[in-house]
Parts: structure tokens; C-alpha cells; sequence
């Protein structure tokens, strides 16, 4: 198949899916955000503003002041992720309809509603645009190789199980932090400025960029100087969209304390005394270090520590689906330049195998067949995969055998991606 036919199949084959599963989370987050339009921003008090304008004008303390419009949950992620759908709000709003605002505070009755197929749709698009948008930058990394792994590439991006379920079914907004730090990649040869600044805008999005940013930077500099300064703009560029809210007590319980910023930490080797070994920071600085010794010369090299550090930040904590898109762009990429590498293929099979029998056994209805539910509601009612499971063998030692698979399969792809001349 050719470039234009791939994008041809892959655009049926989403936009055929987004109207008919759901999953709460891209609901939620347009709830969240169409309090931009009603002028819940940030306001800073160094400009000398009342501290009650300040509660009410920044979007964390206006839920926690407001627990009656925080019934979907507390706004979780970063400040740029709530100002971009919250401008993303007024042209879903004009092509969802009437009743589109209504449909975004309710809960699991919202499957029922007349529309619901047309809401979906929409509301999806930003994902699918942006997943889109991803799959165009990685066939133009991948220069180097015949068109026909490029189209490879494509077919792989796009009809992978992680893809067609966290963007297709579920619309996970991760797809447009993953676009930044592809497109991060791409300009990291060229224009280094660039790219770190794309990293921190990433950060301000969703926070896993600035995982990645210090492989960035000593890729970016040929001296020590040059490559701090280039953390520094990343960084700066992060804490440019944060510093207005850092303060804020709401924002620090809802988005610093939560999701990976803890479980990073969670994985531990007891040395006694109540002291731990922390495993996850302590690999991830092991990678830094040989990134240091390796200087780093390629955009090839660069890729390879992208997907390692990201691989080993989802694989060995208790992820979210969507967290599997993170390092998805350049596991694609290691797999095509080892495309003649049989085992490679195997191992790939094996992760999306493991990754998928892990989200399945997840106690969440939305994440098994609850993803359907707008095309039978009364599918809700139905026990959950895992507790379906449980009266045969423990489904929480199934789970962790497919989340042992992924991690296994990934680590040898990893160690494949730092194998050169092969």
C-alpha cells in the first residue's frame, strides 16, 4: 500500500470507531475545560488582584471551591491541557449541537442520550488529529530507509492494538503530548532551540516530557554549558505555564501529587532501617550516565533513549493504557531500522500482547467491553472481565503474568535498540 492509502484506511478505519465506543476520561476533560470560556483562567496575585479573585479565577481552586462542578473529578493535569481544550471547547461545541453541554455533566447515563454517537465523534477528533499529525513525522524520521519500511512504519503506527485502542476507542488526549515530543525529535538535528522548547510545552501538557528533556539537552550541546542551557530553556518553558499556579494548594494535591509523579517512586528494594532503594529513578539515572558516555550523535541514538526511559517509566509502574502511546513513536521507529531482526517482530507481538491482557484485567467496565456501551448501554451491567475471571483463577495473577510479558519484551527490545551494527 502507498503513504496516501495507509492515511486513506487509517482515517476510515478511526473516525468508524469514534462514534461508537467510549470511555469517560475525553468526556471529563471537555467538562473541565468549558470553564475557560466562562473566564476561569489564572489570575496572578503580583498584580495586586484580591485573593478571592484568585480562587476564582484559577481553575484548581475553582473546583475545590466549587465541589458542586467538580462531581466528573478535580482538574489533573497541567495548565496548558486545559487552555488548549478549553479553546478546543468552541468549535466542538458548534459541531457537537444542542444538548452537547448537558451530555458533558452526566455520568454513565450519558450513553444513553439520543447523540451520543455524533458527541463522541467530535470530541475525539483533536486525538485523531493529532495521532494523525504523529504518523506523518515518523515516516519523515525515517528517511533513511526504502519507502517501503516507511510505509511500514505507517501501517504499524496506525493499526497497532495500543493506537486503535487509546485513540480510537478510549480519545485519550496523551496522543497530542506524544505529537510534541515526536515533532521534538524530528527538529532536534536542525533547530535544537526548537525542540526544547516543544519539550517543555509538551511538560505543560502532560508532565512525562521532562523525563526525556536531559537526553534532549546533551544532544543539543557539544559543551556542558551549551547543553544546560538547553535543559534550562525546556525547563524554563514548562515553568512558564506552571509558575502562576504553583502556589496554589489545589493545583499542587490535584496534578503534582498524582498519577506518575508518585507511582515513580512506588517500586522500592527495602536496605532496612526504613530506607529504600527507589528502582525507577535509580535506571533512569544508569541511562542518563551512559547518555553521557555515549555522546550522543544521532537522531537514531536520541530515539533509543526516548524509548527506553519512557518503556521503563510505564512498563515498571501500575500505567494507564494511554501511557503505553508515550514510548509507542519510537518503539515504531526501532522496530523498522531492525526490520530484517525476526525476533524483534516477536517481541513486538509479545508486548502488545502483554499490554493488552494488562487493560483488560484492569476492574474498570470502560476498559473492556464497557468501551461499547453506546451501542448497547445495557452492556454496563455486566461484571467486569476480571470479575468474570475470578471464579476460575485469581485474575489479579493473570494480569500481572501479561504486565511481566510486556515488561520482558520490552527490556530485550530496548537492549536490541542499543545493539549497533547488527
Amino acid at each position: 500500500m502507498t503513504k496516501k492509502q495507509i492515511f486513506a484506511l487509517a482515517a476510515f478505519v478511526y473516525l468508524f470507531l469514534a462514534p461508537f465506543t467510549f470511555h469517560p476520561d475525553i468526556k471529563t476533560i471537555f467538562y473541565q475545560s468549558q470553564f475557560l470560556s466562562q473566564g476561569i483562567f489564572n489570575a496572578s496575585t503580583s498584580l495586586s488582584i484580591k485573593p478571592e479573585l484568585v480562587e476564582r479565577f484559577n481553575i484548581y481552586s475553582f473546583f475545590a471551591a466549587n465541589p458542586d462542578k467538580a462531581f466528573l473529578g478535580n482538574f489533573v493535569y497541567p495548565p496548558l491541557a486545559y487552555f488548549l481544550f478549553g479553546i478546543f471547547f468552541i468549535p466542538v461545541k458548534l459541531l457537537a449541537g444542542t444538548g452537547f453541554v448537558e451530555w458533558l455533566g452526566m455520568g454513565n447515563d450519558s450513553v444513553v442520550v439520543p447523540h451520543i454517537f455524533q458527541y463522541l465523534f467530535v470530541i475525539k477528533l483533536p486525538a485523531i488529529i493529532a495521532h494523525f499529525t504523529t504518523g506523518y513525522f515518523i515516516f519523515k524520521l525515517l528517511q533513511g530507509v526504502s519507502l517501503q519500511n516507511q510505509n511500514k512504519a505507517l501501517a504499524l503506527w496506525f493499526f497497532n492494538p495500543i493506537s486503535l485502542y487509546t485513540v480510537g476507542f478510549m480519545g485519550q488526549i496523551d496522543s497530542i503530548a506524544v505529537l510534541l515530543t515526536v515533532l521534538a525529535l524530528f527538529l532536534a538535528k536542525k533547530k535544537s532551540i526548537y525542540a526544547t522548547v516543544l519539550l517543555g510545552l509538551g511538560a505543560a501538557f502532560k508532565t512525562y516530557p521532562l523525563l526525556i528533556l536531559p537526553f534532549l539537552a546533551i544532544y543539543s550541546g557539544k559543551t556542558w554549558s551549551k547543553k544546560l542551557l538547553s535543559f534550562v530553556l525546556g525547563f524554563g518553558t514548562y515553568l512558564l505555564f506552571i509558575l502562576p499556579f504553583i502556589t496554589t494548594p489545589a493545583f499542587y494535591s490535584s496534578t503534582f501529587v498524582s498519577g506518575l509523579s508518585q507511582r515513580l517512586f512506588e517500586l522500592k528494594l527495602y536496605v532496612g532501617f526504613g530506607e529504600n532503594i527507589l528502582i525507577v529513578p535509580a535506571i533512569l539515572i544508569v541511562l542518563f550516565l551512559f547518555a553521557v558516555s555515549k555522546k550522543l550523535e544521532n537522531i537514531s541514538q536520541l530515539s533509543n533513549f526516548f524509548l527506553a526511559t519512557l518503556f521503563i517509566v510505564v512498563a515498571l509502574v501500575h500505567f494507564h493504557p494511554q501511557w503505553a502511546l508515550w514510548f509507542l513513536p519510537f518503539l515504531v521507529i526501532l522496530v523498522i531500522n531492525k526490520t530484517k531482526d525476526s525476533s524483534v517482530w516477536v517481541a513486538l507481538a509479545l508486548l502488545f500482547l502483554g499490554w493488552l491482557g494488562t487493560v483488560l484485567l484492569f476492574d474498570d467496565k470502560f476498559l473492556s467491553w464497557g468501551i461499547l456501551a453506546p451501542i448497547d448501554p445495557g452492556i454496563l451491567f455486566l461484571p467486569t472481565l476480571s470479575e468474570l475471571l475470578h471464579r476460575f483463577f485469581d485474575p489479579l495473577l493473570a494480569q500481572s503474568i501479561f504486565h511481566t510479558l510486556m515488561l520482558a519484551s520490552g527490556v530485550y527490545l530496548v537492549s536490541k535498540s542499543f545493539k549497533e551494527n547488527e
